[in-house]
Parts: C-alpha cells; structure tokens; sequence
C-alpha cells in the first residue's frame, strides 16, 4: 500500500558569508542539493552569495519534504595548464526539512549556518554561511502513471481464466509510476471480428 506523497515550495537566498579562508579568491556561491532522491528536486544548482556578488539571487522550487538540503560553498579555479575552470568545494553544510516541516513548526528561516571545512583542518574562526529560507505548507501531490502494452498472444497467459479458444488474442497493460515501478497489470482481451457468435434465436 502506497501512503499519500506531498510536495512543497522552497525559496532559497544565501544572504551572506564570514570567515572565508585566508587567501580565497575567485567567484564564490553555493551548490545547493537534496541528500537522498526526490521525486521533484534532483542534481546539483548554483546560487550567488549575495555579499559575495552584490546581486539577489532566490531559487525556487518543489521538492518532497523530507531528507535534508546540503550547502556547499565553492568556488572556480583554474590551472595555467588548463582554461577550463573547475569547481573546488570550500566547506559545507545541511539543512533538515524535517524539523521544520513534520509537524510543521516554522515556514520562514534565517540564521547564520556553521559549515564543516572540506579540507579537514578546523581554524579558529568558523566558516559561516547566512541562509534565508521559506516554505510553503505541504500538500498532497498526484503521481504520474504510464501504460504500456506488451504484444498481444494467443496464449493464455491469466493463471485466473480458464483456457480460450483460438477466436480470442491476449496482451497485457502495464500501469507504471514515474520510478518505473508496476502498479497495475490489466489483460485485455481482443475478439476477431471474423468470429460471430451464432444467433440464439
């Protein structure tokens, strides 16, 4: 038995960050993520520091609201050897959604996020990330089903209906979630139209 599923809306700012490491340079901003699949919100997305850039940025999504959000704080680097820049990760951090969302306690956060260095190395000032976040309230949300059909046979493939006679053809209908998982399986049974029933009368 499949228990209903919800979804809610997510705006995300960064808001600003302290104590990056001494000699940082370069563009810095968040990589944000779900830490376990969800069937609304996957992969990985990019969002400017507000202190960093001097330019808002809000995301706004859907997402199932469980799991946890991980923030990582990063940046591009390049090599003399290479023009192609490649994106070094900083230090991160993440974010229970439910703790606020089950029950529902708070629908808009804003703090200051202490974040685990990448590196290892502890200095004494921690790196410190602002986040802004609000929510909408979860609510039920509809799954996607697909049907498939499998080639028509002239066997009976039902371990339920007794044998048929060569007049009929069977295929089945498989109804599917969008994770491929089988919901339902449906014979449909075909009649040749060159078969007619005899009249009764």
């Amino acid at each position: 038995m499949q228990f209903p599923r919800t979804s809610n809306q997510v705006l995300l700012e960064f808001v600003g960050v302290k104590n990056l490491p001494e000699g940082q340079e370069g563009d810095i901003f968040v990589l944000f993520s779900k830490s376990q699949p969800d069937a609304f919100f996957d992969g990985k997305r990019r969002l400017t520091i507000l202190s960093q850039s001097r330019e808002k940025q809000v995301a706004s999504f859907q997402c199932e609201p469980t799991g946890e959000l991980l923030f990582e704080l990063a940046s591009y680097s390049s090599s003399k050897s290479s023009v192609r820049k490649s994106t070094k990760t900083i230090a991160s951090a993440s974010f229970s959604l439910q703790d606020y969302l089950d029950p529902v306690s708070k629908l808009h956060v804003e703090k200051w996020f202490e974040l685990v260095p990448s590196s290892g190395t502890v200095s004494s000032k921690p790196i410190l990330l602002r986040v802004a976040i609000s929510f909408s309230v979860p609510v039920p949300t509809p799954y996607k089903l697909k049907m498939t059909l499998s080639p028509p046979s002239s066997e009976n493939e039902c371990l339920f209906n007794p044998p048929v006679r060569s007049q009929y053809a069977n295929s089945w209908t498989h109804v599917t979630d969008e994770n491929g998982n089988r919901i339902i399986s449906l014979q449909m049974r075909y009649i040749n139209p060159l078969y007619i029933m005899p009249d009764s009368n």
